[in-house]
């Protein structure tokens, strides 16, 4: 489980590399890492769910 936080935080960085790249839009690279906030919030709750069983 750790490591898909570690891919969610990897997804970031690449994100935002190619918002400076200019390969992708403002509005492209805020969706994005909505969504990956988004999953690392899901993911958190997860292994604390797990934590307290």
């Amino acid at each position: 489980m750790g490591e898909r936080l570690l891919d969610i935080e990897l997804m970031e960085m690449e994100v935002k590399e190619l918002f400076f790249s200019n390969l992708i839009s403002k509005e492209e690279m805020q969706r994005a890492l909505t969504i990956l906030k988004k999953e690392m919030e899901n993911e958190n709750k997860k292994r604390k769910g797990d934590k307290n069983e």
